[in-house]
């Protein structure tokens, strides 16, 4: 569990590559493009996120409903590239704890690229009153109290927390998990710090989740009010700041 959509499917990308080299998950066989552009094949968790009152999800009279989870059996069923076959989760024996599957059934393709990722990881939103058996979930010091009481209380025999104390990268890192830079003066592309009054242009592009920019724009220019007291060393509190004017 993660506080933002985008930690939950940097998350659930990271473990199917460890369920990848495991042999859980098919790596080298036909996949399927998911929303969010990441991809899933046989063996993989995902996550509908949208109600089919068309589609018997493996029994008679059950449709597919948002948030069920579906293993995948066959990413391209019928050997044309449009159907992909699974089965949906429906629970765990009580006496064993093992996974039950409902029996496997047929859905297009598109369905996939734009109403399921994968299943791995989810928002403390999304688990709000579910219950497993662990509950692992990752802090990054963005959350509310409310967010934290969710999290510690899903597992019925375990609650595990991770805390991130730290973001490798500075501010571009944070603004890939969904968090804003915290530190002034740095860039908006970079975690270099922006020299007092120089007026720099950049590009700022929109990344694909498989990695590169894939549309970019020039940033708006700006020029930052000089910081008087640094050179005398004075402590960062009691720096006064001059006030902007337009260059002209």
């Amino acid at each position: 569990m993660c506080g933002t959509e985008a930690m939950a499917a940097e998350l659930s990308r990271r473990i199917r590559g460890d369920l990848i080299h495991w042999g859980i998950v098919d790596g080298h066989g036909p996949a399927v493009t998911l929303m969010n552009g990441y991809e899933a094949s046989a063996g993989d968790w995902v996550m509908a996120r949208q109600n089919r009152n068309d589609v018997d999800a493996g029994e008679q009279g059950r449709a597919l409903a948002n948030r069920d989870v579906l293993r995948i059996v066959q990413a391209d069923a019928r050997g044309d590239g449009l159907w992909v076959r699974v089965e949906r989760f429906t629970g765990r024996d009580p006496a064993t704890g093992a996974e039950q599957w409902s029996a496997p059934f047929e859905m297009h393709r598109s369905y996939f690229w734009n109403c399921a990722h994968l299943a791995y990881a989810v928002t403390f939103h999304a688990a709000e009153g579910r219950t497993v058996d662990s509950g692992i979930a990752v802090f990054t010091g963005a959350e509310d109290r409310q967010a934290v009481t969710v999290a510690m209380t899903r597992g019925r025999d375990a609650n595990h927390a991770y805390v991130i104390t730290g973001w490798v990268g500075g501010s571009r890192a944070r603004r890939r998990h969904g968090h804003r830079g915290e530190a002034q003066g740095h860039h908006r592309r970079g975690g270099s710090r922006q020299v007092p009054g120089q007026r720099r242009t950049a590009a700022v592009g929109h990344r694909h989740p498989g990695g590169g920019v894939v549309r970019r724009r020039p940033a708006r220019r700006a020029r930052l009010p000089v910081a008087r007291g640094a050179a005398a060393g004075q402590p960062t509190a009691l720096r006064s700041r001059a006030p902007w004017r337009p260059r002209r």
